[in-house]
């Protein structure tokens, strides 16, 4: 009677902590964090330790910026955390800054992160619109589709301003490649670099998805 009994509480914590897994979706899983839990169930999570809850009454803005560092795909990423109207999750950011780094360096660490997400999440593609700024009339933008050897694609965008004399001088490039998942979130690999500064930033975007794009 006794063994029956240990043998059912068993099942039965078994069959919740399966039901658990099957609700977390692959964001949750990966993070620890899913879209709508409040600031309090952010800081429950383990491994981020956070600060203190910022906003900006001029944006209504509400975010909370890690102390420590998650190491993805080789680099340490700071954390920050967004919230509807201070309440609810509503975006989930690692950015990584790398100074003085070469044009080639930033590509590679891009190309390390973009596969790193794409093992955990599948392959990631392009998205043009979202890459388009408004320029001045000196300057130019150059935005192509790239396919990563391990299978994913993103949009490459080079950013350049006319001289008067002289080829055209590069001011920025920048990539991104965007995955929506079932779930309802949608994950935004990006890069941004300086020509001028040399610093290379790059980011892992999580946020409800978006209606599609080109």
């Amino acid at each position: 009677m006794i063994k029956q009994s240990v043998f059912a509480v068993f099942a039965f914590i078994l069959c919740a902590a399966t039901q658990a897994a099957a609700q977390a979706s692959p964001v949750q899983t990966w993070s620890g964090y899913a879209l709508g839990m409040s600031p309090d169930e952010v800081r429950a999570v383990p491994g981020v330790t956070w600060g203190v809850l910022h906003n900006s009454r001029a944006l209504n803005e509400y975010w909370i910026d890690s102390t420590n560092t998650r190491t993805i795909a080789g680099n340490p990423y700071n954390a920050q955390v967004f919230f509807a109207g201070g309440k609810t999750l509503s975006d989930v950011i690692y950015a990584y800054d790398n100074p003085a780094a070469t044009r080639a360096g930033c590509d590679k660490s891009y190309l390390a992160l973009l596969q790193d997400m794409h093992k955990t999440f599948g392959a990631f593609g392009p998205s043009k619109a979202k890459m388009i700024d408004r320029l001045e009339p000196n300057e130019t933008v150059k935005i192509e589709d790239r396919k990563a050897a391990f299978g994913s694609a993103y949009s490459h965008r080079t950013q350049q301003v006319a001289l008067s004399a002289g080829a055209p001088v590069t001011l920025s490039y920048a990539a991104l490649a965007v995955k929506p998942l079932e779930s309802g979130e949608e994950i935004n690999v990006e890069m941004i670099a300086d020509e001028a500064t040399k610093i290379c930033g790059l980011t892992v975007h999580i946020r409800a998805a978006l209606p599609a794009r080109d």
